[in-house]
């Protein structure tokens, strides 16, 4: 027997359904087959890349996992070199563009510092918040599969090597 535990649509607490192999009603809405051993666990994690001067990072997600991206946060200081920033989360797949999640709905001018919140169900802003907060929406159900990288970066690349960011992820993951 295995738990399958999660959300459901309009419930602000977990609900829990133990389910054996062969077929089983979930939740009522339909029956299934599954195996029980099908199931794994979704651990949240936090990762934070700090390093200095690098307005392009990116994580492949590792062999046998998946991620599922839950908020991306990004402290960015651009130089006084001219140019406005333009930030975008993309996920990369096999080495070429696979889609861009999001692109933030302002330019960052050179020298300001600006905090950039990625996350499903955000106002897509178009204007900066309290002089520094930048607020864009991702698909709720960002799923990465194994080999994919999630990079956030100054697509326009101003001063890719001198600009600094610092960028937060938190992603589900679990083994496949």
């Amino acid at each position: 027997m295995a738990q399958l535990e999660g959300y459901i649509a309009g419930e602000a607490h977990p609900r829990t359904v133990e389910m054996t192999a062969g077929s089983n009603a979930l939740l009522g809405l339909a029956k299934v087959d599954v195996a029980a051993s099908s199931f794994s666990s979704w651990l949240v994690t936090s990762t934070i890349d700090a390093a200095a001067n690098d307005s392009d990072k990116s994580w492949l997600v590792p062999a046998s996992t998946e991620w599922q991206v839950l908020f991306i946060g990004v402290s960015y200081v651009s130089t006084a070199d001219a140019g406005d920033r333009v930030l975008q989360v993309q996920v990369e797949r096999g080495g070429v563009v696979y889609c861009i999640l999001a692109t933030a709905g302002v330019v960052q001018p050179a020298s300001k510092t600006y905090s950039y919140t990625f996350a499903s169900g955000l106002a897509d802003l178009v204007a900066i918040r309290d002089t520094v907060k930048m607020f864009t929406p991702i698909p709720p159900t960002t799923i990465l599969r194994a080999g994919d990288t999630l990079r956030v970066w100054d697509c326009k690349a101003i001063q890719a090597a001198a600009d600094a960011m610092v960028v937060t992820i938190q992603t589900g993951q679990r083994s496949v």
